[in-house]
């Protein structure tokens, strides 16, 4: 039902994960643990199914803090849960505090400092990576709770991989010619890439980054792809958060 990191070590009072698509309620294009009432699932599909993944990680929804991701570079340092509007990350230090993003090919980033317990949740489609949300949350767990960047750690979630991110020729003015390339005429995004690198300009150590294996797209029977399915399709979930 979920997906953890397999290479990086972290306090084990240190919950992170991402959902898959398996252990549910839902139906059809949305099977079956379909995390958004903001789709046209059956809404009581859907909460049966968060409450199902949740309970089975003894965490309560009401210490949940929801991004209304916009596809935007705004960042909102909270420190109580519900939902907050028009950003695309969230980054705290309070324990028992869990911060969620939803993905169905943008890359969920969950990132956190063992020295002073501050932790981030990162939405980033390319309009983020464009706008370098990742960088500039970073920056906000420096600024914010005086994290020192080595003492970082970087988990870059499932999304969509280059193999099957097509793209318009616009992408090559607006990301450098490494991330964009050409394969029988047709142009891809590596939006991994991209943000791992933006991670390591950041100064985040190479050693304390790891990156799912799976594609949103690839990978249908783990991931819900807005691509692969046309718009109709359900959302995983990303959550990060420090036991009370």
């Amino acid at each position: 039902m979920i997906i953890i990191p397999s290479k990086l070590t972290y306090d084990k009072h240190l919950v992170l994960f991402q959902s898959t698509r398996k252990g549910g309620l839902s139906k059809g294009a949305y099977a079956s643990c379909n995390m958004s009432i903001s789709t046209d699932d059956n809404q009581i599909s859907v909460e049966k199914n968060r409450e199902i993944l949740f309970a089975s990680l003894d965490i309560s929804q009401n210490n949940l803090a929801e991004a209304v991701q916009t596809h935007s570079a705004n960042i909102e340092k909270i420190d109580k849960p519900g939902i907050y509007n028009n950003c695309d990350a969230l980054i705290t230090d309070e324990k028992g505090l869990y911060l969620s993003i939803q993905t169905a090919d943008c890359l969920p980033i969950l990132i956190w400092d063992n020295s002073n317990r501050a932790i981030g949740a990162i939405h980033s489609g390319w309009w983020g990576t464009e706008k370098f949300i990742l960088k500039k949350t970073i920056d906000g767990l420096v600024a914010n709770y005086n994290s020192d960047v080595s003492n970082l750690n970087l988990y870059i979630g499932t999304g969509m991989t280059q193999k099957y991110f097509e793209v318009g020729q616009e992408f090559q003015s607006i990301f450098d010619s490494k991330y964009v390339c050409m394969h029988d005429s047709k142009l891809f995004m590596d939006n991994v890439m991209a943000n791992y690198d933006q991670a390591i300009a950041s100064g985040i150590l190479k050693s304390n980054i790891e990156v799912s294996p799976y594609c949103s797209f690839g990978d249908e029977d783990l991931f819900y792809s807005y691509r692969r399915d046309k718009g109709v399709t359900g959302r995983n979930i990303a959550v990060i958060g420090w036991w009370q």
